[in-house]
């Protein structure tokens, strides 16, 4: 088995074998990931997906439906008896239909949720993590640091012109004071040979 790593009260703990179950309760993963960082804004994304795939699924029921009645009408245009086997036959392949369509349509919410999840994690991801680290900037004072995005996730444009900014600043902040420190010691040693 691979090795993994395991967080226990504090402390790691490393295996190459798996440990006992009562083990695994009490330890949590390192890795544990949180989908829904931005519930409000990943929500209502979920919301517009579902709300979009219940239009098409119903104008898809309807088309086929309608369908359905018109050949059931052509049936009774010709005069065929309402328990004729054409109606018997029709009404099998509507139910049949409506089962299939029901399935589907559930398995289509369930990936829609999924994929939504997915989807609006790796836009809230990012988002969140500039949020992050500018409050982390903000409280620290310090010289500022570099962004860094997950692999997946959406925006590295706004993460390497951050990183440039950054990076420009940092070296206008640099130079600036490397300047002030040189005029400092200039004027030092006016003062000093007077």
């Amino acid at each position: 088995m691979s090795d993994f790593k395991l967080e226990k009260e504090g402390e790691e703990v490393h295996s190459e074998n798996r440990p006992p179950d009562a083990a695994i309760e009490s330890c949590h993963p390192v890795f544990r990931r949180t989908y829904i960082i931005n519930r409000s804004f990943q929500y209502r994304t979920m919301l517009y997906s579902l709300l979009l795939a219940f239009c098409i699924i119903m104008v898809l029921y309807g088309s086929v439906s309608f369908f359905f009645v018109k050949f059931k009408e052509a049936g009774f245009a010709q005069n065929l008896p309402p328990d004729h086997i054409f109606f018997v036959f029709l009404e099998v392949q509507r139910q049949t239909f409506n089962m299939i369509f029901l399935v589907v349509s559930i398995w289509t919410v369930i990936i829609i949720i999924f994929c939504g999840i997915l989807y609006s994690h790796r836009i809230a991801g990012p988002l969140y993590k500039l949020k992050k680290h500018w409050a982390e900037i903000m409280e620290s004072g310090g010289p500022l640091k570099e962004v860094y995005f997950r692999k997946h996730d959406y925006f590295k444009d706004v993460q390497d012109s951050f990183n440039a900014m950054v990076r420009k600043l940092n070296a206008d902040f640099y130079s600036h004071n490397h300047e002030n420190t040189n005029q400092n010691k200039n004027q030092n040693k006016k003062q000093d040979g007077k």
